[in-house]
C-alpha cells in the first residue's frame, strides 16, 4: 500500500489508498478513481507494471480501439496534464515512441495490445522471455 502508483490518463502518481473507490458497502477492491482527473479505471490497469513504451503504445491501442460515436476514449486523457507529468517523469522520448510506433500498426496489432494488458500477471510473467535471453 505504500507503493506509488499513476494514473494512466493524467499521470498522477499517488499511493493505492489515494485511488480507492468508496462504494456503498466500503471501498471497491476492483475499480479505481484518479484523485486528480476523477478517471475510473480497473485495479488492474492501475497496478499494471509496464514500461514506458508499453504504457504509450497501450493508450495509443486504447484510444483506436475503443474510441467510438457514443463512447470517446480519447476524452478521457488529461492530454496537458500527461505531457507536463510525463516529461517530468523523465521518460517522454520512451513514452512518445511508444505511442508514436503504434499509429503505424493495424487493428489486429491494436487489438493484440489492449487485450495482453488486461491479461493477468502471472500470465504476463509466463509469456516474458526468460532473464538470461535478454541478457546474450
Amino acid at each position: 500500500m505504500n507503493e506509488d502508483y499513476i494514473c494512466p490518463f493524467c499521470a498522477f502518481r499517488g499511493k493505492l489508498k489515494e485511488f480507492t473507490r468508496k462504494i456503498k458497502t466500503g471501498y471497491s477492491r476492483k475499480r479505481c478513481t484518479c484523485p486528480d482527473c476523477n478517471e475510473n479505471m480497473m485495479r488492474t490497469t492501475l497496478k499494471r507494471n509496464v514500461t514506458p513504451y508499453e504504457w504509450g503504445a497501450w493508450l495509443y491501442a486504447s484510444i483506436r480501439i475503443w474510441n467510438r460515436p457514443h463512447y470517446r476514449f480519447y476524452d478521457r486523457i488529461s492530454w496537458e496534464k500527461l505531457k507536463i507529468r510525463v516529461k517530468r517523469l523523465n521518460i517522454a522520448n520512451d513514452f512518445w515512441s511508444g505511442f508514436k510506433d503504434t499509429k503505424e500498426l493495424n487493428s489486429e496489432a491494436w487489438n493484440k495490445i489492449v487485450d495482453n494488458a488486461y491479461m493477468p500477471q502471472v500470465t504476463q510473467l509466463k509469456l516474458a522471455p526468460p532473464k538470461r535471453l535478454l541478457r546474450e
